[in-house]
């Protein structure tokens, strides 16, 4: 196995990796690049499950697997990025550029406003091949896609080649999840009919049974779903490999193990849907990102984005709602303070508290509170109201508030998430939606101290209890 190849040399450049980020993520790539079919094993094609903690860097530990699979032997990486554009944009963003500067990769988006159907047809792939280029194809986790990169590696020399799917989220949409399917799954031990499939479960099964030198990974923090397919499924894992977080991880244990003072149990969370005023809850809490911001401000300047998440259901109707009362909020904290009546006066009191006590040597004035307000920005996020990259939304501002729901679940990463204030509790048993929705895990350890989850009792309390399940 080359690891030290031109391709992972230049990645690692170009995603300004840590030397310890390098040696983890080199770690975790052998790991499994052994376990992949290969010119140096006998295995013609198997399934793997790669589980990694919610935001603990499983994007970068793939950037990382695919640079060292093309500098060996694959020439062709298809990721099933999302079935969000939102989110393989996002996703896809990261690939280019820690592929830039590479002469013999190219890396393609396959979506709706991708570029690979421009690019690509099946004599430009037969040219590309013939000079060695190799491929990374970031595709929508939708049956036509999947369908359009089937037809097209099928008909050139690339099928023959080491071919890598890496199916990101792979609990979620790639799994068959029909009705009818259960019929066969559970009453006769047989491959699934066809037409008991989903549609993108369908196609997925179609490209993988048109390759034969290929390795398929699903890549998921919450695996239930993988680990419980009986072993005839197609994609039931052969094999599991384990991805450990780096260190200053904050995850279950360090916002809802016992001893943490992370999490603020929310009385009134009601009132946020109802035609009111914002519950008094909310205000506390945007009062603590207020200091947030200007702690963060003071620590390390504005180039550290300092976000807030709003999560109140999953209705988008409501999701506005939500949007233009935090607005009205917003306004009239803006105008209390430009004109400094005692309203306004009252505000900046609270949030001088609130920085006090976490750093008590921190002077603030009215005149702090008020350009923080101004230069903080609220985005509404849900598939009416989405940005198509909410990354560059986030670009001009240094603190933001955003809105929204499923949007906001799986896969996404909101920049210096520190605050969220989420209302909405899962159904009984959804153990894997609900730690999909853990958006505040992450890498937190410069400023742990300005995160918190405001969250209704019930809620609360399915998160402590998924400690005991992970």
């Amino acid at each position: 196995m080359i690891t030290n190849g031109d391709i992972l040399k230049q990645v690692f450049v170009n995603g300004n990796y840590s030397d310890e980020q390098q040696k983890s993520t080199l770690t975790n790539a052998q790991r499994i690049y052994s376990k992949l079919p290969s010119s140096t094993n006998d295995i013609n094609s198997n399934v793997g499950l790669v589980v990694g903690r919610v935001q603990s860097g499983k994007t970068a530990n793939i950037i990382t697997l695919s640079a060292l699979a093309l500098d060996n032997d694959y020439k062709v990486i298809v990721l099933f990025l999302s079935d969000t554009n939102n989110l393989l944009t996002q996703n896809t963003e990261r690939f280019l550029k820690n592929f830039s500067n590479i002469d013999n990769v190219l890396v393609t988006k396959k979506s709706k406003d991708g570029d690979f159907d421009a690019l690509l047809d099946k004599q430009t792939l037969e040219t590309l091949h013939e000079t060695g280029q190799k491929l990374i194809i970031c595709s929508l986790k939708h049956s036509k896609h999947i369908a359009d990169i089937k037809r097209l590696i099928s008909e050139t020399p690339y099928k023959d080649d080491y071919t890598l799917i890496i199916d990101d989220e792979g609990d979620d949409i790639g799994l068959n999840t029909a009705a009818f399917a259960k019929k066969f799954a559970y009453e006769d031990d047989s491959l699934i009919e066809t037409d008991s499939r989903t549609a993108t479960n369908r196609e997925i099964i179609n490209l993988k049974s048109e390759l034969s030198k290929l390795g398929y990974i699903s890549l998921t923090a919450t695996p239930e779903a993988n680990v419980l397919l009986q072993s005839f499924q197609e994609l039931a894992p052969d094999y599991c490999v384990t991805l450990e977080p780096n260190a200053g991880y904050a995850g279950l244990l360090s916002f809802h193990g016992v001893n943490s003072n992370k999490t603020v149990v929310i009385k009134d969370n009601s009132e946020l849907l109802e035609d009111k005023g914002l519950p008094e809850s909310f205000a506390d809490a945007f009062t603590f990102f207020i200091a947030g911001c200007i702690i963060r401000t003071r620590r390390h300047g504005s180039k550290d984005k300092h976000s807030m998440m709003v999560h109140p259901c999953h209705k988008m109707d409501n999701h506005n709602i939500v949007y233009k009362k935090i607005e009205a909020y917003i306004d009239h904290i803006k105008n209390n303070l430009s004109t400094n009546n005692q309203s306004g006066q009252n505000f900046v009191t609270k949030v001088v508290a609130q920085v006090n006590s976490i750093d008590p040597n921190l002077v603030v004035n009215n005149i702090d509170v008020l350009q923080t307000i101004k230069r903080t920005k609220l985005h509404l996020v849900n598939s009416r109201e989405q940005s198509s990259d909410l990354h560059k939304a986030m670009s001009l501002m240094p603190y933001h508030i955003v809105v929204g729901g499923n949007m906001l679940d799986r896969g996404i990463t909101v920049e210096g998430l520190a605050v969220t204030y989420m209302i909405r509790v899962s159904r009984i048993g959804q153990a894997d939606t609900l730690l999909q929705r853990a958006r505040w895990f992450g890498y937190k350890e410069s400023y742990f101290d300005l995160c918190r989850v405001y969250l209704p009792f019930e809620l609360k309390r399915q998160f402590e209890k998924l400690i005991e399940l992970e």
